[in-house]
C-alpha cells in the first residue's frame, strides 16, 4: 500500500513540476499579473482525471502554491493583511484548488472531459473576477461612478484565464 502512496506523491510532484514548467512559458504577460501560458493547467487536468478525490485536489493546491511563490509580485500589491490573505486565497488557492474538481466528474468519453475541463476554468475565472472586484477595486480606490465600467474592465482583465484554459483543453484535445 506504501509503495501506491508513493506512486501518487511522485505522479503529482511530477505533474507541479510539468504544470510550473509549462507556467514559464508565458505567451501573453497582463500589467497586474495573470498571465496566458502554454497550457499550464493540462498537467492538473490529467493527474485529476487519473485520480481523482483527494489525490487531485491536493495536487492542484499544491500546484496552487507553487504558482503563488513564482507570482509573489502579485501578492505585494496588498496594502492590508485582508488584500494579502484574500490575494492568496482568490488567485492562488482556490483558483487552482477548483481545478482538482474536474477529476470528480464522470467523466467516461473525450466530449464530458471537455465539458468538465471547461466547468471547472470557468469556476477558476469566477474566483479571479471575484478578487477583481473585491480586492484589486478597493487597491485601486476606483470612484463609484466608475464600477459600472469597473465590471466590464474586470471581465475583459480576467478573459486571460479563458485562453489559458482554451489552450489546456486544445492540447487535451491533441
Amino acid at each position: 500500500m506504501q509503495i501506491f502512496k508513493t506512486k501518487l506523491l511522485t505522479e503529482a510532484a511530477m505533474m507541479i513540476a510539468l504544470s510550473t514548467v509549462l507556467s514559464l512559458f508565458t505567451l501573453f504577460r497582463m500589467p497586474f499579473g495573470g498571465e496566458v501560458t502554454l497550457g499550464c493547467m493540462l498537467p492538473i487536468f490529467i493527474y485529476s482525471f487519473r485520480h481523482p478525490g483527494k489525490p487531485a485536489l491536493f495536487m492542484s493546491f499544491t500546484a496552487g502554491l507553487m504558482q503563488m511563490i513564482l507570482g509573489s509580485a502579485n501578492v505585494a500589491y496588498g496594502k492590508t493583511i485582508f488584500h494579502y490573505a484574500a490575494i492568496i486565497l482568490l488567485d492562488y488557492i482556490l483558483a487552482y484548488g477548483i481545478l482538482g474538481f474536474v477529476g470528480f466528474f464522470k467523466s467516461k468519453n473525450f466530449i464530458s472531459k471537455i465539458l468538465s475541463c471547461t466547468f471547472v476554468i470557468l469556476l477558476r475565472y469566477v474566483c479571479h473576477i471575484t478578487s477583481g472586484f473585491l480586492i484589486w477595486e478597493s487597491l485601486f480606490g476606483l470612484p463609484s461612478d466608475f464600477s459600472g465600467a469597473y465590471w466590464t474592465y474586470n471581465l475583459i482583465y480576467n478573459s486571460f484565464v479563458l485562453v489559458d484554459g482554451a489552450i489546456a483543453v486544445f492540447l487535451l484535445l491533441i
